[in-house]
């Protein structure tokens, strides 16, 4: 018996997680493109209609996309040697199998037979037939026998390259270890870091500390250890994160960047940010560039005088040198006491994360009337936290929350589904959405109490979460979150807001010990903080934004590229270059994840978020018809209309760049 081919007698089909062994991957996975390839000849034999041609092929693959879900979410959330040594057969299996769909002559035939003749479709039928149509001729439908060849060659490469970086990455973060024993050089470190890092310590044996390289332990050293020295080295070793030795990128990208030119050319592209933007709102490299110039004109000048009001503060303790990339993040804590008498560390014991999830779901329920109801359900780790959600009522989805930092999970935070909404063997059928997150750990004497940020990043992907779960759609490829890449940042992003309004904070935000709420004086300082550093704030994100499209907006000679060369070339950074170090060998976003000359998408998206909120604003938070509004034009929606006139018909106009300029407290004549 094979549970990833078997039909799970669980609630909603959900996963049997304690019987799904790694050998279970590829038998699975052969088993079900046998039987989709089944479907797809009986789609070809069959007269040419949308039913039998458009939505058949729609739900050809379903089962094939269920196992693919599942086996790259637990290698990003529950990784293994095994699962990782059977990466690449799996991903060229699958990669295989999608290149033999888009580049089957006779099933475009049918396609484009369907697609000539659709005067009659209307709404999602019609959507799908469009979408349907141009993922064929995107992926070389029209392509001559040879070139269809070499495509499919190079996406089968370029499929087992994505998972070699992830691997080299986490391997490389998962080995560096910083052992600490002088008790001074970790004074104002805080406790629950430092209690986690006396805890990995003491697993190996060891006295004092040992601090990694995850999220929340390397945040939290750069913040708040006095010891530059430490600090460097810190730094140092997430800087230079797989530039060299073994577990070295820089291969991977020259590889991957190559190919990726190569196939945008064959498809009759200049290159693969053009491929890629033909398929966002933005549409052109000339307008992302625009884009971010504009937001650059605006962030540059505020982001020079904060770069110069930390320059003054370092330069009384240190006034021969100048300030490094690893004294930032210190001296931005440092100021900020000083300039707002605020601290993250102030709010840290007001946002346990038991309570910040409840909030989390309290708010879901006033905005949208969604209940989270904890269930039992088999699951991958025991950490992981199961629910079942519902809307007034009806069943919605289920939900999985993994949220603290194993050696075998991927850092970061992240939203993923292992069953998309929409149509399945001839039912539409609900979604199976997760969580993924790294947060502070619980100590032996304190529970999970962690940082606004780590707040922000929680309603972040709960946003993601609410998008998939809401969605209403008939057809899987239309629903949730599969909506253009500089869209799909807008739920997200629009969540984070609620936590700067002080009525959601009280429901929640309340002393883990004492049960007092956040005092108004607290939030008034979080309130006045939030804006610190946002010039140079900005500019990071610029650059890394500018980056991206640098490595994929024309040819790149493979033989002679010096990835550390070309990212000083393409820095709009404040600071100097430090020698040795790359951002790229680590930059998994668009090496590893989805966003590959789509980086600027965060940015994008936050222009669309702030205006969205604004409305909530003007017209009350709560008020029913505008968050029934959102709900309708924006979350459930999916793909099924371009995003720009689903925002109209929220917004009743396109976003104003102006909203996040306001909100982030920038001003071009600053």
């Amino acid at each position: 018996m094979n549970p990833l081919v078997e039909k799970s007698k669980n609630f909603d089909e959900a996963l049997d997680f304690d019987e799904i062994k790694n050998s279970h991957f590829i038998p699975a996975l052969k088993h079900e493109i046998l039987e989709a390839q089944k479907y797809i000849k009986k789609i070809i034999s069959d007269s040419p209609s949308f039913e039998n041609t458009i939505e058949a092929l729609e739900c050809s693959g379903s089962k094939v996309s269920n196992i693919v879900s599942t086996f790259f979410n637990l290698l990003g959330a529950n990784s293994n040697d095994e699962l990782i040594s059977i990466t690449e057969e799996f991903s060229r299996l699958h990669t295989e199998f999608v290149s033999g769909i888009f580049l089957n002559e006779n099933l475009f035939k049918k396609v484009a037979h369907v697609f000539k003749h659709k005067e009659n479709l209307k709404g999602e039928d019609s959507k799908l037939l469009e979408n349907t149509h141009k993922s064929f001729v995107r992926n070389g439908a029209n392509l001559p026998p040879e070139k269809k060849e070499e495509l499919r060659k190079i996406d089968i490469e370029l499929a087992s390259l994505s998972p070699k970086f992830s691997d080299n990455v986490l391997k490389a973060m998962t080995e560096f270890k910083l052992h600490v024993t002088n008790p001074k050089d970790v004074e104002g470190i805080p406790e629950s870091t430092l209690s986690f890092a006396k805890k990995q310590a003491g697993e190996v044996g060891k006295d004092g500390w040992i601090f990694g390289l995850d999220m929340p332990t390397y945040t939290s050293f750069l913040k708040y250890c006095g010891n530059r020295e430490l600090r460097f080295k810190m730094h140092r070793a997430f800087a230079t994160l797989c530039v060299s030795g073994k577990h070295s990128t820089t291969s991977i990208i020259k590889k991957t960047i190559s190919l990726r030119h190569k196939r945008a050319e064959l498809l009759g592209f200049k290159s693969h940010a053009e491929y890629v933007l033909e398929d966002r709102m933005a549409k052109k490299i000339s307008r992302v560039n625009k884009f971010l110039d504009e937001l650059l004109s605006h962030s540059k000048k505020p982001a020079e005088d904060d770069l110069q009001r930390l320059k003054e503060l370092f330069s009384k303790d240190f006034p021969s040198e100048d300030i490094k990339p690893w004294d930032i993040g210190f001296y931005q804590e440092k100021l900020k006491l000083k300039e707002f008498d605020f601290s993250d560390e102030q709010t840290r014991n007001y946002f346990k994360l038991e309570s910040v999830i409840d909030g989390m779901f309290g708010l879901a329920k006033k905005l949208y009337g969604l209940e989270f109801k904890k269930i039992t359900l088999p699951k991958y780790h025991k950490e992981v936290l199961t629910y079942e959600v519902y809307l007034k009522g009806k069943y919605m989805a289920l939900f999985y929350l993994d949220l603290f930092p194993r050696p075998n999970k991927k850092t970061g935070a992240w939203m993923t589904t292992y069953r998309e909404q929409g149509l399945e063997e001839g039912e539409i059928k609900r979604p199976h959405v997760a969580i993924v997150c790294n947060f502070t750990r619980p100590t032996n004497t304190k529970p999970s109490l962690i940082t606004f940020r780590e707040c922000e990043i929680m309603f972040h992907e709960f946003g993601h979460a609410l998008h998939a779960i809401l969605t209403d759609c008939r057809y899987k490829s239309l629903s949730g979150t599969n909506v253009h890449w500089d869209f799909v940042e807008l739920p997200s992003q629009f969540m984070e807001n609620w936590l700067m309004e002080k009525q959601v904070l009280d429901e929640f935000a309340k002393h883990f010990e004492s049960g007092e709420k956040l005092p108004i004086s607290l939030f008034d300082k979080m309130k006045k903080a939030k804006t610190f550093m946002s010039g140079l704030n900005n500019v990071r994100q610029i650059n890394f934004s500018i980056l991206d499209m640098a490595w994929h907006s024309g040819y790149i000679e493979e033989n002679n590229l010096d990835i550390e060369d070309f990212e000083k070339k393409h820095s709009v950074s404040l600071l100097p270059h430090e020698e040795g170090t790359s951002r790229s060998n680590s930059f998994a976003h668009i090496f590893a994840g989805g966003y590959s000359a789509g980086y600027y998408s965060y940015k994008w998206a936050e222009v669309l978020d702030a205006d969205a909120f604004e409305v909530f604003k003007e017209n009350g938070l709560f008020d029913p018809k505008i968050s029934e509004s959102f709900k309708d034009n924006i979350l459930k929606k999916g793909a099924t209309e371009e995003p720009e006139v689903l925002y109209r018909k929220f917004r009743g106009r396109d976003a104003d760049i102006k909203a996040l300029l306001r909100r982030e407290g920038i001003d071009k004549n600053h």
